[in-house]
């Protein structure tokens, strides 16, 4: 993986920079639905987190805990340009049910949207985060299986916790 900064360009040449993680900066409290299984009972939860820059900035970094239901988690994502003039991201995500992720996608300035892929051992995950108008962020992430049918979905809205 090869990892470039832009500087003296137009626009942020940090992660952080962008206004999505600038809203996702602090702590942060999340409400949301996940569907574990296809025709499953979507079951309501939340979560707490703390996002910052890390590594002087170059990536930015989100610590939380998640409750849904009887299924509880720790987890970390890490967010890193991988080339600042076209907005490539790479993410990973890990966490404490033995999941870890490695993403690639974008960020589009035009929507205030991080999109990215990733595969997993029987599929692939896709996740995004869309600053919203009101401060919010949404997320959505889902899983798909070898056949690209949807197995997994997770809906959320994060703001500053209270």
């Amino acid at each position: 993986m090869v990892f470039t900064l832009g500087y003296g360009q137009d626009g942020p040449t940090r992660i952080g920079e962008l206004p999505l993680f600038q809203a996702l900066n602090g702590e942060m409290a999340e409400s949301g639905i996940l569907i574990p299984k296809p025709d499953a009972t979507p079951i309501q939860g939340g979560a707490k987190s703390v996002g910052q820059p890390a590594i002087a900035g170059l990536w930015y970094q989100i610590d939380g805990h998640a409750k849904y239901g009887p299924a509880e988690w720790l987890y970390r994502w890490m967010f890193v340009f991988t080339d600042t003039a076209a907005l490539k991201v790479h993410a990973r995500y890990i966490d404490t049910v033995g999941q870890k992720i490695d993403y690639e996608g974008f960020y589009d300035t035009e929507n205030n949207r991080l999109q990215l892929v990733g595969p997993m051992r029987d599929g692939t995950a896709r996740y995004q985060l869309t600053l919203l108008e009101d401060g919010k962020v949404r997320i959505e992430s889902i899983f798909f299986d070898a056949d690209d049918n949807a197995v997994v979905t997770y809906t959320a809205e994060n703001a500053p916790a209270e």
